[in-house]
Parts: C-alpha cells; sequence; structure tokens
C-alpha cells in the first residue's frame, strides 16, 4: 500500500522483488512449464502462475488473475534488485540465484490518498491457488477487513466481472472472518 502524505500530487509506482531460493538448487517453472532463461510477463500473458522449489523453500505466485501486476521477471536476483528500476531483461540463461520481480506502473496519488498493490503468495500447490498465504489463521482480523476493504474498492472502480479466482479469495477472507466469532 502506498498513501501520498504530502501536499502535492505525486506519481508513485512499485517494485517488489522476491529472493525465491533458500539452499540447493532451485527450480522455476509457470503451469506452462520449466522456465531456463530470464522471462517476463505483461498483462496479456497466458500463465497463470509460477512456483519456485528449492531443498527447503516452495512458494508460488500469481500472473494472471484478479490481482495482476503490470509486469513479472523472472531473472537473476542481481540483474533484478540492482541496477535501473526496471531490468531490460536479457534472455539469458537462468542462474540458479534468480528470483521474482513485480512492477507496478507509476500512477498519480493526490494528497492522502493511497492505492494497493495486491500480490498473492501461497504454498506450492501446482492445482493453482489452494492456501493463499494472506488467509493464515494468525493473520489478525484487522489485516483481513483491509485485504477485503481493498478488494471491493478495487471491484467498485473497475466495474467489471469478478472472476472465479477472485470470488474464491474473497470467500476465504469471509469464511476466516466467520470462523474467528
Amino acid at each position: 500500500n502506498l498513501k501520498n502524505t504530502g501536499s502535492e500530487t505525486v506519481k508513485a509506482g512499485l517494485k517488489i522483488v522476491l529472493y525465491t531460493r533458500k539452499k540447493g538448487r532451485q527450480f522455476l517453472y509457470t503451469d506452462k512449464g520449466l522456465i531456463n532463461t530470464e522471462t517476463a510477463f505483461d498483462k496479456n500473458s497466458e500463465e497463470l502462475w509460477w512456483i519456485a522449489k528449492d531443498d527447503e523453500m516452495s512458494i508460488m505466485g500469481n500472473i494472471a488473475g484478479a490481482f495482476r501486476a503490470d509486469e513479472i521477471q523472472i531473472a537473476s536476483i542481481t540483474n533484478l534488485s540492482k541496477g535501473p528500476w526496471k531490468y531490460g531483461g536479457g534472455q539469458g540463461a537462468l542462474p540458479n540465484s534468480s528470483g521474482v520481480g513485480y512492477y507496478f506502473e507509476e500512477v498519480s496519488l493526490n494528497p492522502n490518498q493511497s492505492i494497493d498493490f495486491p500480490i498473492v503468495l501461497a504454498v506450492n500447490d501446482e492445482s493453482g491457488f489452494a492456501s493463499p498465504a494472506f488467509f493464515n489463521e494468525s493473520i489478525p482480523d484487522s489485516l483481513i477487513i483491509k485485504q477485503l476493504t481493498a478488494f471491493l474498492d478495487y471491484y467498485l472502480a473497475k466495474e467489471d466481472v469478478i472472476e472465479d479466482e477472485a470470488l474464491d479469495a474473497l470467500e476465504n477472507m469471509l469464511e476466516k472472518l466467520q470462523l474467528k466469532k
């Protein structure tokens, strides 16, 4: 979440780089197959999710769906985290020490205006997003309500059909709140 706390309108974007390797050889792939070279996915990509696996960690993240970054890059962690804001991305071989970069292009924020940049992460499940990390029972009610509010704000502003994946996420949020009663 970014909030303009100043008195002037500002332009702001967001870049989040995830180091997806903990120990051992790392494998990265999408629902379409193994990734061997540096790869970028834009908003029109047909891939649904990515998975990173090594000897100790397995994590997946969204590419498509209701929550979509402007671009997602899978590349060397050094290339993603150092240098220019957005790595140009060669098509070189993907090194063992790689990561995933989420890029949300800049938007104008008026004073006191905020914007959420949602990223969905989950434990590895090749059938899709079965257990999003932010629905874990250890998450406080206030954070679930904040996610729910951001979700509703997003779809009210978009005035578009809500995809099944997003409806499932909404249902999970509501169930978590109901279970805590």
